[in-house]
């Protein structure tokens, strides 16, 4: 499932580089996910709360040869009702919570370390 192009970090205590190389987004989906699962780290994410398990992390670039290609969306990739969907398309795009973003400078800040806008957004 993982292309031989691949290029998988040592174990070095840093983010693996996990590419995906997929012919659709719904494709590109479903290979992400089962690659970080399988070769990411496990790590504390932004929305980690005790308790829980830690989550799985990687650097992934993602090409995707055909994006406007249906499947565009995985069925699994929906998790929210329409308006949850409709705030993750403006968190991507617009930014609209960038300012949830954690001070860099306060080490108390238990906001975000980083935002999807600023990760996909040029």
């Amino acid at each position: 499932m993982v292309s031989k192009r691949e290029f998988v970090a040592q174990d070095t205590g840093r983010f693996p580089m996990l590419p995906v190389y997929a012919d659709t987004l719904s494709e590109a989906y479903h290979k992400a996910a089962i690659v970080c699962y399988e070769r990411g780290i496990r790590i504390e994410t932004p929305k980690h709360q005790e308790g829980m398990e830690l989550g799985f992390d990687a650097h992934m670039p993602i090409h995707v040869a055909h994006p406007d290609q249906d499947p565009m969306l995985h069925k699994r990739g929906l998790v929210e009702d329409p308006r949850g969907i409709m705030q993750y398309i403006l968190e991507v795009t617009h930014g609209i919570h960038n300012h949830w973003k954690r001070d860099p400078n306060n080490p108390n800040d238990a906001r975000w370390n980083y935002t999807y806008n600023e990760r996909f957004a040029p």
